[in-house]
């Protein structure tokens, strides 16, 4: 159990960090779902966390570069968790980073011991554990190489799926965290040449639906979907091929958090740090009050940068 003073510590430190964001104009989602406060409030710091919490979540996803360094890697992670509620990160390889997450001050996670590249990341304050699973959602298989003629091993896609429960309504909440296989659509569409790589993609998308409508038939509260999905979301949605990601989770009642920009996705302001596609997905059948991109320079760690969705608290 984390002590008193470490949830003090983790409160004033995300109210300093949303200040500082407003204070350079950068984007945020804490900043864009707080509650105008009046300068005149002496309240402490740990009760307008508490009062926030009682109205939003904020929810996230950081593919974050598998080769970083630990310390860097750790200093990333923590940035990035004092601007959510409940995250999901990917290519977080190895057990020195599985290590660093356990011990991170007032970040409860779940690293499933057979797959430990997709964490789940919560504020403790926030939520509690219930349980957490990694189900397959692709089998292992043979596919085209992307460096060259040939066929490489790629091996079975896992999921995770962490249930939690709200500690200040009680409500079951669920998240999944997934990075889909690269190198198989684009722009919307299947890529030509890659029958095998886009047969596997297709699998996780499918097998994906399967495991969100388990999850909303369990949870209470809301069901979140977070991830890399390779494919950007603007064209996505354009093209709809029912075989990927956006008709798939459209059929499953869920909703993209990059509409809380009203349809308006300008070209190159998304999640990828080289082209500003929008490859990094935040899902939910919850529609978002607000969603940003964080490119400031705590995150110029990946070419993804973090984004980070604000809705409804459960």
């Amino acid at each position: 159990m984390r002590s008193p003073v470490l949830g003090t510590v983790r409160s004033i430190l995300a109210t300093a960090t949303a200040g500082a964001l407003l204070l350079t104009g950068l984007p945020t989602g804490q900043a864009a779902a707080q509650p105008h406060r009046s300068h005149q409030s002496h309240q402490p710091p740990q009760h307008h966390a508490a009062a926030e919490r009682a109205t939003v979540v904020r929810v996230g996803t950081f593919n974050i570069n598998a080769g970083l360094p630990v310390d860097r890697w750790r200093q990333a992670v923590y940035d990035f968790s004092l601007l959510v509620d409940v995250g999901g990160l990917q290519e977080a390889a190895g057990k020195d980073k599985a290590h660093a997450l356990e011990t991170m001050p007032g970040v409860g996670s779940y690293v499933s011991k057979r797959f430990l590249q997709e964490p789940v990341i919560w504020n403790r304050d926030a939520f509690m554990l219930l349980r957490g699973r990694s189900p397959k959602i692709a089998a292992g298989r043979m596919v085209e190489s992307k460096t060259g003629p040939g066929l490489v091993r790629q091996p079975a896609t896992l999921a995770t799926v962490v249930r939690l429960r709200s500690r200040t309504s009680g409500e079951t909440v669920s998240v999944l965290n997934v990075h889909l296989l690269s190198g198989a659509v684009n722009a919307g569409k299947r890529l030509p040449g890659v029958p095998r790589r886009f047969g596997m993609y297709r699998d996780q998308v499918r097998n994906l639906g399967k495991l969100v409508r388990k999850e909303k038939r369990w949870a209470g509260g809301p069901v979140w979907l977070v991830g890399d999905f390779n494919v950007n979301y603007g064209r996505d949605k354009a093209v709809r091929n029912r075989s990927l990601a956006y008709a798939t989770m459209r059929r499953k009642g869920l909703v993209a958090s990059w509409e809380a920009r009203k349809g308006q996705l300008k070209p190159g302001q998304g999640s990828g740090s080289r082209g500003g596609a929008y490859l990094d997905v935040i899902w939910s059948q919850r529609k978002a009050r607000s969603v940003a991109v964080h490119r400031d320079e705590r995150f110029r760690v990946s070419d993804h940068y973090p984004v980070v969705s604000a809705y409804a608290a459960p």
